[in-house]
């Protein structure tokens, strides 16, 4: 019985851990929310964030490089640009300055927008990768799911990039 306890006791511990979501050759790395699964997804070249389905939605958190030849704030006002080509009705652009408790700086822009019939809150956090390359993290959850909202700063307090 005592072993058994003590096996138990061990699952529940390990389930409670934090995971770890990062690709080396990208050069980032993030500790996910308790309880969110880590999924490769098709299509999408990092691993993704889930957390738990409501409403038929799961949050998410994804992260995508790409190469750029200008700065940060050139990068962030050019996906400004298309993304409100992109989703015309979306609203409330707005940006702000981000730094973590590592020091790395970046900048931050929340909007909402509608997709798939789904009334959204998608915070996008903006950094300078290695290398000419750009690095987004899009935190996405439905609009009113606060507890969600209010978890994406404390994960991104997490995100290291390496840019060496």
């Amino acid at each position: 019985m005592i072993r058994l306890l003590f096996l138990f006791t061990l699952l529940l511990a390990a389930s409670a851990q934090a995971q770890v979501v990062a690709n080396p050759n990208v050069g980032f790395a993030y500790t996910a929310p308790p309880g969110w699964s880590i999924r490769q997804l098709p299509g999408i070249s990092n691993p993704v964030a889930l957390g738990p389905v409501a409403d038929k939605f799961s949050p998410n958190i994804n992260v995508v490089d790409e190469a750029f030849a200008g700065s940060l704030e050139e990068y962030v006002a050019k996906n400004k640009q298309a993304f409100k080509q992109t989703f015309p009705d979306a609203s409330g652009w707005k940006e702000s300055s981000f730094s973590n408790d590592s020091g790395l700086k970046g900048v931050k822009a929340a909007v909402r927008d509608t997709q798939e019939n789904r009334k959204l809150r998608q915070i996008f956090y903006f950094f300078s990768g290695k290398q000419g390359r750009m690095i987004v993290v899009t935190c996405t959850a439905l609009v009113d799911d606060d507890a969600s909202l209010a978890l994406f700063d404390k994960v991104l307090q997490t995100f290291q990039v390496d840019r060496s």
